[in-house]
């Protein structure tokens, strides 16, 4: 049961001795939507190929995470057994490379890059081969 205090606008929680005001509780719903939202982005099914896209012949197959692992690690550690040290910074870039080309929307990019647990399921292992696929594409100079 929630109690009304006599400041007015504040109210205390069931079982608790902390007071909260309409402004905490309006940030901790913001901050659930927030991880409602990147959860969405990042189970959703990719956008559209783009025309043309072809994977690179030999690219690294990458295994699922282990629970609690960070997928980025995982996809560092495919790309090093062709012999591409990478870091998270590279693996930033080649999310921001897919999301230019219209592989992943620009809500999933973001969401990818401030993700640092694993990827699972069939659309989490076509996601962390495509970041492998785009670190080890040879790079077309402009």
């Amino acid at each position: 049961m929630i109690t009304s205090t006599p400041s007015g606008g504040a109210f205390k929680g069931p079982s608790t001795k902390q007071n909260f005001n309409h402004n905490h509780a309006s940030a901790m719903a913001h901050s659930a939507h927030q991880r409602l939202a990147v959860a969405k982005a990042l189970t959703a099914p990719k956008a559209p190929q783009v025309p043309g896209a072809v994977p690179v012949p030999g690219a690294p197959t990458v295994a699922p995470p282990p629970p609690g692992g960070s997928f980025k690690a995982h996809v560092a550690h495919a790309v090093a057994k062709r012999g591409v040290h990478v870091t998270v910074q590279h693996v930033h870039g080649a999310i921001d490379s897919l999301t230019q080309k219209g592989q992943l929307t620009p809500f999933q990019g973001n969401s990818l890059k401030q993700h640092n647990g694993p990827l699972v399921g069939q659309a989490g292992q076509n996601t962390m081969g495509a970041i492998a696929n785009e670190l080890v594409a040879p790079k077309v100079p402009k």
